[in-house]
């Protein structure tokens, strides 16, 4: 049974939910409740200060976090990471 980490399932099946959460709100399938309310707060947004604040209570710097996490690819499975810097550089973000 050394194939089977119980707290790494518990974590993917937590940010499963949270990117099914965001998704049936209106945002990307592939992105997380905290990037998008990082995103949020960066743009002044209120729901996304108050969300920010609200986790970043329970983990500091979470939305930050998050949205590092989203734009390095460092959530990524390590072989899918290289594909995730093609990508980026195949489209470049505007500046």
């Amino acid at each position: 049974m050394g194939w089977f980490r119980p707290r790494r399932w518990i974590m993917n099946v937590l940010i499963a939910l949270d990117q099914f959460g965001n998704a049936i709100t209106g945002g990307a399938p592939d992105e997380t409740i905290s990037s998008r309310s990082a995103r949020a707060a960066r743009d002044d947004r209120w729901w996304g200060r108050w969300m920010c604040k609200g986790l970043n209570f329970l983990d500091s710097g979470h939305c930050e976090d998050a949205i590092r996490s989203e734009e390095t690819g460092a959530h990524l499975p390590p072989a899918l990471r290289r594909g995730a810097e093609v990508c980026d550089e195949d489209h470049p973000k505007p500046s």
